[in-house]
Order: C-alpha cells, then sequence, then structure tokens
C-alpha cells in the first residue's frame, strides 16, 4: 500500500511534466556549470568568473516571472 507521501510525490512529479513547467525544466537542465557568486539584497548580483555569458541564465530566471513574495 503506497503511503500518502508516495502519492504527494506522484502528484508533483505529473507536475513537472505540465507544458507550462516543462520549458523552465529543460531550460535549467541546458544551463552550463559556472562558477559564480551571488550577493541578495533590494537586488540580486549575480557575477562569474572569466568569459561566461550569463545570458541563459537570465533568461531562464525571466521564464519564472511574474516574481512573487510568498513561501519559496
Amino acid at each position: 500500500m503506497a503511503s500518502p507521501l508516495d502519492a504527494v510525490r506522484a502528484q508533483r512529479e505529473k507536475w513537472m511534466g505540465w507544458k507550462n513547467v516543462a520549458p523552465l525544466r529543460e531550460a535549467l537542465a541546458a544551463l552550463p556549470q559556472i562558477e559564480t557568486a551571488c550577493e541578495y539584497g533590494d537586488v540580486i548580483r549575480l557575477t562569474s568568473r572569466g568569459d561566461v555569458d550569463l545570458g541563459p541564465i537570465e533568461r531562464a530566471a525571466r521564464m519564472m516571472m511574474p516574481w512573487r513574495k510568498g513561501p519559496f
């Protein structure tokens, strides 16, 4: 017999295939592995070492708009 936790996990896994979530997951999976530093405040500043294009990171972040305060 599956536990209630298993049922929640199965439900959440289905969510990952939704048409509005799948493109974001693909974009995140395609991001390069880079060394970065982050500063958090009123503005989040992301910097990298070397000659790294941060454009794909910005595009993936913009896919999550609108940004809201909340439980995340």
